[in-house]
């Protein structure tokens, strides 16, 4: 799973959180980086199956 994007996409998401309970006070106790990255790696095969490729129109 832990690919460069993979990486990029916990630290965005990792980022964007600690803003969110910075300037809200929100406290999410579950968001560990270690949950991250499972939760990316259980969502991305189900949108690579969900979102079909794109149609090749030959001409």
């Amino acid at each position: 799973m832990f690919t460069s994007i993979d990486k990029a996409l916990v630290a965005a998401i990792m980022g964007i959180l600690f803003i969110v309970q910075t300037y809200t006070g929100l406290q999410l106790p579950w968001a560990t980086p270690d949950t991250i990255a499972n939760i990316i790696g259980l969502v991305t095969p189900v949108l690579v199956w969900a979102i079909p490729n794109k149609k090749v129109v030959r001409t």
